[in-house]
């Protein structure tokens, strides 16, 4: 794990950073977001997100939670977004390392190894502890 950066969904949500780990979100909503968009392989539309995350709110409402969902989650992970007027992709690259797509990656190419390291960095379930409540 030479990245700079480390996220974990296994377990306890939280963004490593150095010494610096940050567990306690401003959002449960921008949680839900990243922790989908993190398992998402291509880029999906704005629009899909509004209806997935903000469906209680009308879609200006949602689009605008939804940019401000994006900013504070471009400031805690920068550099892994690929953000258009259309559609989001969170592509972490060598700037983020992420225990669950360490875990599939590990699985898919039968690396025991890497699958030890994945396992040994997680905390438990999928987004243990996390409810969405707003």
């Amino acid at each position: 794990m030479s990245a700079t950066r480390q996220l974990f969904l296994m377990g306890t949500v939280a963004i490593q950073d150095g010494d610096e780990r940050l567990e306690q979100f401003r959002s449960h909503r921008a949680v839900a977001l990243l922790s989908y968009l993190v398992c998402q392989t291509q880029p999906i539309p704005r629009s899909e997100l509004v209806e997935l995350i903000w469906p209680d709110k009308s879609k200006k409402r949602g689009r605008a939670n939804l940019r401000w969902a994006l900013n504070y989650l471009g400031k805690l992970l920068p550099d892994c977004w690929v953000v258009s007027r259309q559609a989001v992709l969170f592509e972490p690259g060598e700037r983020c390392w992420v225990d669950v797509l360490a875990l599939e990656q590990a699985l898919l190419a039968d690396d025991v190894a890497g699958l030890n390291t994945a396992v040994g960095a997680s905390e438990g379930t999928f987004c243990r502890g996390f409810y969405f409540n707003e």
